[in-house]
């Protein structure tokens, strides 16, 4: 018995040997070494501090028709560009009874004794009565030396009447900033005139608030498109109409292919076409920068209309504006000449970049 055994195991290991030896290939093994996934920075300073630390911008002893300024410039130190919204936020209000006068007293109706005021229906609301100016500029470098204003927005002007109370804990868009780039922030607050009474019961009154600056990367918002209603180089373009025409644009900012969907709003009922506008940024391509690039088309049916797509673009799209035209073009195709027709066009709020996964 233990004969066979010993046999039938030498038999197995001669079989397994056999096996193993008709199992020859012809190989190669080729290795890619020391690739790295390493994730990206966002990160802003504020005139020249990081974190910005700056507190008590003071617009003392305002006075309807009187215009003050809040000013700072933003420098993006990382690695990424950033999408840059401003939010003014923690509002407070200051009425205290010892600082009203018999005007204020008046206004707000109450009666004014022996050099004090009561029964009052007191107004704390001075944010009502204030006007909001906002522009942006954006530089290549340091705009205190040799950086260059390559872009710039309008945003609110005084015409506008848009009210600090409006603007409370909204997060407004200011722009994109590229890495290394600044952006100066100009503010102005404008307390308007009034009746007599408004003027009176705003006497002594006082706000405080918080001026706050999120950088996100980009792709978490849609980019939003707006017509504009100034466009020329050396002035500043008015982005903010009010009027309901506008677009949206997601897109996947890193991939193979530029993916999108287009929201258009408002618009004249017609076939739009998305381009990347060819401009360098300094105003030195003339008009009508034939080498614009068609991305994506749009029907606008009923005011409104969407489209969702990809397209091999075979590129980066690097600090690029882009614009909705009511042109038809083929989508990968450069435009040739444009027609200027501001009223049925929208245009960038921010510069965009999309980077193609293959390059």
């Amino acid at each position: 018995m233990k004969k066979i055994l010993l046999s039938l195991l030498t038999i197995g290991i001669v079989s397994a040997g056999v096996f193993g030896a008709t199992r020859a290939f012809f190989t190669d093994t080729e290795t890619s070494t020391g690739n790295t996934f390493s994730a990206g920075t966002i990160d802003i300073e504020v005139d020249g501090t990081n974190p910005w630390t700056r507190s008590g911008f003071t617009l003392a002893d305002m006075k309807p028709s009187q215009t003050d300024y809040i000013d700072f410039v933003v420098h993006n130190v990382g690695t990424n560009p950033v999408n840059l919204f401003k939010t003014l936020k923690n509002f407070a209000y200051s009425d205290p009874e010892e600082t009203v006068t018999e005007p204020e007293c008046e206004a707000e109706k109450g009666t004014w004794s022996s050099g004090s005021c009561s029964n009052r229906t007191k107004v704390d609301n001075i944010d009502t009565q204030i006007n909001y100016d906002l522009k942006v500029e954006l530089y290549n470098g340091d705009p205190s030396s040799t950086g260059k204003l390559v872009w710039w927005e309008t945003i609110y002007t005084d015409s506008d009447n848009i009210k600090l109370s409006v603007l409370k804990d909204n997060p407004l868009y200011l722009g994109m900033i590229p890495a290394g780039w600044y952006m100066k922030v100009k503010q102005s607050y404008h307390m308007i005139d009034a009746s007599e009474d408004n003027q009176n019961q705003y006497q002594s009154d006082s706000l405080s608030f918080d001026i706050v600056l999120d950088g996100e990367q980009l792709g978490v918002r849609a980019l939003r498109l707006e017509n504009k209603e100034e466009v020329q180089y050396g002035g500043y373009s008015h982005t903010i109409l009010g009027d309901g025409k506008y677009a949206e644009l997601t897109y996947k900012v890193k991939d193979r292919v530029f993916t999108y969907t287009i929201n258009v709003y408002g618009m004249a009922d017609s076939t739009y076409t998305l381009i990347r506008y060819d401009d360098p940024l300094d105003g030195s391509d003339p008009w009508p920068a034939p080498n614009s690039l068609a991305l994506a088309n749009v029907t606008v049916s009923g005011g409104s209309g969407t489209a969702s797509g990809s397209i091999e673009l075979g590129r980066h799209l690097l600090n690029s504006k882009i614009w909705l035209v009511k042109q038809v073009y083929t989508p990968g195709s450069t435009t040739g000449p444009l027609t200027w027709d501001p009223t049925n066009m929208l245009f960038e709020t921010g510069l965009m970049d999309y980077y193609d996964a293959d390059l």
